[in-house]
């Protein structure tokens, strides 16, 4: 085709703009909530363009976490032979509170601090 090469850029999404320009956590855990609210079209790393029927059940608390400053990646209800899981990015703080208010009602919680790798502290089990 005239006027195009191997060298064009490929052309970018919105969605795909938004979540490069975000400048920080704040910003992620923004952009979060609106893929969680249909109203953003990705999140990345994630292989559909919307959430499926097991994370639409966990929707609210979902958003709930983000709009407190934690920035959900990965999540799954408990039920038969399952343990109910959610994993994300927190600031230290709030990891904290997570952490004393998850061992107040029995629950497990790993934190890991920055560049931790496999250091693990307040895991209950």
């Amino acid at each position: 085709m005239e006027g195009t090469s191997h060298l064009d850029p490929v052309p970018t999404s919105p969605a795909t703009l938004a979540w490069r320009r975000a400048k920080d956590h704040a910003d992620l855990c923004l952009l979060a909530e609106e893929f969680l609210a249909g109203r953003l079209a990705s999140f990345p790393g994630w292989g559909a363009s919307e959430t499926d029927a097991e994370t639409d059940a966990l929707l609210g608390a979902l958003v709930a976490a983000c709009r407190a400053g934690f920035l959900p990646l990965a999540s799954q209800q408990g039920g038969a032979r399952r343990r109910a899981f959610v994993l994300g990015f927190a600031p230290p703080r709030l990891a904290k509170s997570l952490a004393r208010d998850a061992a107040r009602r029995g629950l497990a919680c790993v934190v890991h601090g920055p560049g931790a790798g496999r250091r693990a502290r307040g895991v209950r089990r």
